[in-house]
């Protein structure tokens, strides 16, 4: 059973690794493709996308042609891949300014 300390471990290598790129040129560790958790590069994206949003970017057309552009470089191409899926329900809550899960 997991732990408090045990979540909190994660949530930690979280925020410190979803800086991490792809490609390794990330930091702070310089970590390449399936060295960098999961869980962190699942937040890569949905922080790519909010920080997007805020900007004004809720375009779907222009978000996807981003996200496609930096897959395989910046992010996960099978995480990008589902992010794309999912990408018509979050822009409408987006421009519909609610929150995202």
């Amino acid at each position: 059973m997991a732990t408090k300390d045990d979540f909190f471990q994660r949530a930690a290598s979280v925020a410190l690794r979803h800086h991490e790129r792809w490609d390794g040129l990330g930091y702070p560790d310089r970590l390449r493709g399936q060295e960098i958790p999961m869980d962190a590069r699942i937040v890569a994206v949905a922080d790519a996308f909010a920080a997007m949003t805020r900007l004004g970017v809720p375009d779907a057309a222009a978000l996807e042609t981003h996200f496609r552009r930096e897959a395989g470089a910046r992010f996960d191409m099978s995480v990008v891949a589902a992010f794309i899926e999912l990408l018509p329900v979050l822009t409408r809550r987006a421009e519909a300014g609610e929150s995202t899960p």
